[in-house]
């Protein structure tokens, strides 16, 4: 019929509950009211109150996920250290009140909460309310309105590690290669900082022997992580593997799933009793990443955040992956091997196991790997805290 328009050709409403469709930020408001979480909504609202004071204010907006919230946290107390003058803010679309309450312990003038939404009025009240003179976007997409605004109000807006931008930024601080690309393709950014990951900053270097010290002696160790789907396969080549009466397997899935029910002990609910060979270990907290990393003799990843991946790479251990890990690290074939069946994987554990110095030095690679990309962002954080410093 003339003037109708095909389903086909529409495109699909937005469901952000921070963007800037209003339909999405009403139902979720409601759902927060509903939920007794009446603040949340206020917040997405633009109703956002500044620390008290008249110092300079900074704003970090971090996203939905563990990884920018923890980013931002720590981002936070860095500029602390550095901007003894400034009152801080930091907002987020999810909670994370464990990863962001450690790192800003002895703070003081500082702001903590849910975040705005992108309808423009939002964006011009919160702007109004908090009067930033810097805005941070921290691991977040760039919102339009947001940008836009800040950028005409004379705000100094700086990109970490965020997609590019349409408006201009003063600073891009991007986590690869390829968000580089992007950046200088876009052309949105005063300074582009050279590509380092901050997630190595994060990670627990150190090694915790607490979980070495209670494997037998000589007793190979492994690490298998990947999505819960795929771990029947995985268990099925492992029970029929020699490596089953001779050594441990630690078992972790993606953060979305649960954990395969069966046998196996969790290792938050270990008591520190001596392990047997054929012991399954469920990792269930990433705080046993450090530990299990540092004494695994190998380690699969079947796909992973960069969290996981460089506390890897820092454990000094010998690395596979599959496919989808090789194609989101383009660097990672130079110090990991491609398996995609869970047969190879443990063929390749075997060669591991009967060659545990050559193993080592493999590993070595990896870890070397790790500290240089920790010391070319050490650097980048240095000169975006001088420019935070001269604000």
């Amino acid at each position: 019929m003339p003037g109708c328009i095909s389903c086909n050709s529409m495109k699909p409403m937005s469901r952000d509950p921070y963007g800037s469709a209003l339909w999405p930020v009403l139902q979720a408001n409601l759902r927060d009211h509903l939920q007794r979480r009446s603040g949340r909504a206020r917040a997405r609202m633009g109703r956002l109150h500044a620390p008290e004071g008249k110092s300079p204010l900074i704003w970090l907006k971090t996203g939905d996920t563990q990884a920018s919230v923890r980013l931002g946290a720590e981002l936070m107390g860095a500029i602390r250290r550095k901007r003894l003058d400034a009152r801080l803010v930091l907002t987020f679309e999810q909670e994370y009140r464990d990863q962001v309450l450690p790192r800003l312990r002895g703070m003081n003038r500082f702001g903590l909460g849910f975040g705005p939404c992108d309808r423009p009025r939002v964006v011009s009240r919160v702007l109004d309310r908090l009067k930033p003179q810097g805005l941070i976007l921290v691991d977040i997409p760039p919102r339009r309105h947001l940008v836009e605004q800040a950028t005409h109000q004379g705000v100094h807006l700086v990109a970490f590690n965020t997609p590019p931008t349409r408006a201009p930024v003063e600073a891009a601080y991007p986590r690869d290669e390829m968000t580089a690309a992007q950046w200088r393709e876009a052309g949105s950014a005063g300074t582009l900082a050279e590509p380092a990951d901050p997630a190595t900053l994060l990670v627990a270097s150190q090694n915790q022997a607490t979980l070495l010290s209670l494997v037998p002696d000589g007793m190979p160790l492994f690490w298998w992580h990947g999505p819960a789907r795929e771990w029947p396969a995985m268990h099925e080549a492992w029970q029929a593997s020699p490596l089953r009466e001779s050594a441990l397997l630690c078992v972790s899935v993606e953060p979305s799933d649960a954990l395969p029910a069966g046998e196996g002990l969790a290792l938050t609910q270990w008591t520190r009793t001596s392990l047997t060979a054929g012991t399954l270990l469920w990792v269930d907290d990433p705080a046993w990443w450090p530990a299990v990393a540092s004494a695994a003799l190998g380690v699969h990843l079947q796909g992973a955040g960069r969290d996981l991946l460089w506390q890897v790479l820092a454990g000094s251990v010998s690395l596979s992956g599959d496919d989808a890990l090789m194609a989101d690290f383009p660097w990672l074939p130079e110090m990991a091997r491609e398996w995609r069946e869970p047969g190879q994987v443990i063929a390749h554990w075997q060669a591991e196991a009967a060659d545990p110095i050559g193993s080592r030095r493999r590993a070595d690679v990896g870890r070397r790997h790790f500290w240089e990309e920790r010391r070319r962002v050490q650097g980048v954080m240095d000169a975006f805290l001088q420019r935070v410093f001269d604000w």
